[in-house]
């Protein structure tokens, strides 16, 4: 008790807070398109608790970096929605979000405030690291599980009889995966890089390979451009050792292995939806020549990190990371310019109305849509959560007749047609503004590194995915472990305090299991 006496009370909630969110929530799962019933309220009514609690302590908080920067383009996100409510002309469906993934008003202004209240009041965010990568991997491995057709705590969710075993929840559904893949899986593999203990470095492995073969087993298209774009632009703006380089060429070919293991585990017991567009490497030419590649260049990074190991190429990095964008510009030349087939990635590098399993005609539609509206509707949007009923509105008049679509697959395109021009820039202002803070603070907090990783493959997986509701608010509190203040002084981050975030994330397993049998 001694030290955790040693952080406030505010610390405290804003700790326990972030770890039920983080760790907890994710395990709830109960709807395809929206949050649950029983979670929403469980989120909204936490949030709303720790609000309360944290709003008694905020005055002496007013001249945080965090109440003047972050804090206004919030405010200035959440306004900005309010307003898109007002003139919705269906307040109560905008603000619960019933027309599609967004969640509403209501969600948006909780996860804002639970983000707050994170990044002003947080003091030991590195105890949160280890149990929300278990929590996500034991999530992740329940999608694994569901995908073989195994449903042992109740996720299975019938939308249509034809897509019973494509779907079964939020905790099935490739969306939803690809999301969440996006959050957790980025602080793995960083904690694997960058782990000072051999034990650290053997649990990110282990949940680290739990997300490949979480990848492998759904369609992982969305979870691999997230993470790839966020590598990349970490590349761009934070140097790296080259100790941490040649592990992450390891966990390329863990990603590789996993991609072979799964297809030898689908051989055995079928997996009920194995369309992905990185099915070659399930294969065991590919697989063990990509392995043998990344073991020589993790040989050859630490050879180099023996030589100097302190010694880091942000230069180098960005040669690099240009490298690979002229690579990628060839291959989109080649297979849109000259008909050149590269099996499944064809389905990510064709540009067209398909590309990436219809999202080209879905953004075409939506686009559409929004250049249809008023002025007014241009400038604020439809609501918040209103795609499904504005694209219906319009019926046959759509480019592709998508007028059956939920979301956008697009988070941004989704924000431009329900919040407008305006909602959109708030956002992003808000975005920015975080991601700016959070780079800032690296000097201060090395190990906050792993967590802006998580960030920008979540905002970069965004571009092609629906904001699923059950993954946003996650997102959002993430955010504000992200830019909470650097630890000062003594080191809070004690055994006790560990051990009872494992206990949450073991917890909200068990807890789903007693729902499941007991009590549902």
């Amino acid at each position: 008790m001694k030290n955790l006496n040693r952080q406030s009370w505010p610390a405290l909630a804003a700790g326990l807070y972030a770890a039920a969110v983080l760790v907890w929530l994710p395990w709830y799962a109960g709807g395809y398109v929206q949050l649950a019933q029983e979670k929403l309220s469980a989120f909204l009514g936490v949030t709303l608790l720790a609000g309360v609690l944290l709003a008694v302590v905020a005055p002496e908080k007013m001249v945080a970096t965090r109440w003047k920067q972050q804090g206004k383009a919030a405010a200035l996100y959440a306004v900005a929605t309010l307003v898109s409510v007002l003139l919705s002309g269906n307040i109560v469906a905008a603000l619960w979000g019933s027309g599609g993934y967004l969640g509403g008003l209501v969600l948006a202004v909780a996860a804002l405030l639970g983000c707050m209240g994170t990044a002003v009041f947080l003091e030991d965010a590195d105890s949160l690291a280890l149990p929300f990568m278990v929590s996500g991997a034991g999530v992740t491995l329940l999608g694994i599980v569901n995908n073989f057709g195994a449903d042992p705590l109740g996720f299975r969710a019938v939308i249509e009889p034809s897509q019973y075993n494509l779907f079964f929840s939020t905790i099935g559904n490739a969306d939803y995966l690809s999301a969440y893949l996006c959050l957790w899986l980025p602080l793995a593999l960083h904690r694997f890089a960058a782990g000072k203990s051999a034990g650290e470095r053997a649990a990110a492995f282990l949940c680290a390979e739990l997300g490949f073969l979480g990848m492998a087993s759904l369609d992982s298209g969305l979870a691999a451009l997230g993470l790839v774009g966020a590598a990349f632009l970490l590349l761009l703006a934070v140097p790296l050792m080259a100790g941490k380089l040649a592990r992450y060429a390891l966990l390329v070919g863990g990603w590789a292995a996993a991609q072979l293991t799964m297809a030898v585990l689908s051989a055995r017991w079928p997996l009920l939806r194995t369309e992905h567009p990185f099915a070659a490497f399930a294969q065991p030419l590919p697989a063990v020549t990509t392995i043998a590649v990344c073991l020589a260049a993790a040989a050859l990074w630490a050879a180099c990190a023996r030589r100097n190991p302190t010694k880091t190429s942000l230069m180098a990095q960005r040669l690099c990371c240009a490298t690979v964008a002229v690579l990628a510009a060839a291959l989109l030349v080649a297979v849109n310019g000259f008909g050149v087939s590269l099996g499944g990635l064809d389905n990510f590098l064709r540009v067209g109305p398909d590309w990436a399993t219809g999202r080209g005609a879905i953004w075409a539609d939506v686009w559409y849509c929004f250049t249809s509206g008023t002025p007014l509707q241009m400038l604020f949007g439809r609501g918040p959560g209103m795609v499904h009923a504005a694209l219906a509105a319009l019926g046959d008049t759509l480019p592709f007749a998508a007028e059956d679509t939920i979301g956008a697959h697009n988070e941004y395109l989704e924000l431009l047609l329900t919040g407008g021009v305006v909602g959109l820039a708030a956002y992003l202002t808000f975005l920015a503004t975080v991601l700016y803070t959070a780079r800032q603070n690296l000097a201060a907090d090395p190990k906050k590194c792993g967590w802006l990783f998580c960030a920008l493959a979540y905002a970069v997986q965004a571009a092609f995915n629906n904001r699923v509701s059950a993954v946003y608010p996650v997102f959002l509190v993430l955010l504000g472990v992200l830019t909470a203040a650097p630890q000062q002084g003594t080191k809070r981050r004690q055994g006790r305090v560990l051990a009872g975030l494992l206990l949450l994330a073991g917890g909200a397993g068990l807890g789903r299991l007693l729902l499941r049998y007991l009590f549902l």
